[in-house]
């Protein structure tokens, strides 16, 4: 049991689980948010009449997420856009549907940032995220720090996540921006059912870590992590001179 909330609970106790959780509510609300609010300004009606032009997280959840969140730690929300309005001018497309993952890149970048301000000593004299957290004082400070490096994995992830080339994705969407006979294939019928057995089957999949399913995800994650852990450093030395 080491996937989804209950597996973080049971690997690193409540009081982690309950810093994933925030960010997990957080960060897909706001990602929500960014797409509502960017179509509102561009004359979309549609966010706003059905309620997704707010902060309140209960508009953008879909029940059956819990599920997902608790079994498998991935957070699905309702898209407050449809596509229809958008497909005549891509370069509005791209702007709607590139809000939310650039709300988590602003978020994973921020949490870096922050490491590297809060903790500019700790980052200067270790090596590793291992001994970045030994180095830190237990109590608040440390629990701080893994908010925050939580913070930066999860939005990370997320990031990689919602661009998945899969109908419903925002991936899915920036890629049927580019063409018209792309965009047809991805949002047929046929690919959006094919799209919901693929999704559930990653994460069946990497639950049951078959054909090597983690170690991909893993060396997805790491190259995210090191890139965020890379910023924190050179911004900490940059803060000492």
């Amino acid at each position: 049991m080491d996937l989804g909330l209950i597996g973080v609970i049971y690997n690193y106790g409540v009081s982690i689980a309950a810093g994933y959780a925030f960010w997990c509510i957080l960060s897909a609300t706001l990602h929500e948010y960014a797409h509502a609010w960017v179509a509102t300004r561009l004359g979309d009606p549609l966010p706003r009449l059905m309620g997704r032009l707010t902060l309140n997280p209960a508009a953008h959840i879909v029940w059956w997420s819990f599920i997902t969140f608790l079994l498998f730690g991935v957070w699905f929300s309702a898209n407050p856009v449809h596509a229809g309005p958008y497909r005549a001018n891509p370069l509005r497309r791209i702007a709607v549907f590139s809000a939310g993952p650039a709300v988590n890149l602003v978020l994973f970048l921020a949490c870096w940032c922050a490491i590297a301000v809060l903790y500019p000593a700790q980052i200067r004299d270790t090596s590793s995220l291992i001994e970045l957290r030994q180095s830190v004082s237990p109590g608040f400070d440390r629990q701080l720090l893994l908010l925050l490096i939580l913070g930066a994995n999860l939005n990370g992830l997320m990031v990689i996540w919602s661009l998945l080339p899969l109908p419903g994705f925002d991936g899915a969407h920036l890629l049927g921006s580019i063409s018209k006979s792309l965009d047809r294939v991805l949002f047929s019928p046929i690919a959006f059912r094919a799209a919901w057995y693929i999704c559930w089957a990653l994460l069946l999949v990497t639950a049951m870590n078959l054909f090597g399913s983690r170690a991909l995800w893993a060396i997805i994650y790491r190259s995210a992590f090191d890139w965020g852990y890379g910023l924190a450093v050179r911004l900490a030395a940059y803060l000492a001179n």
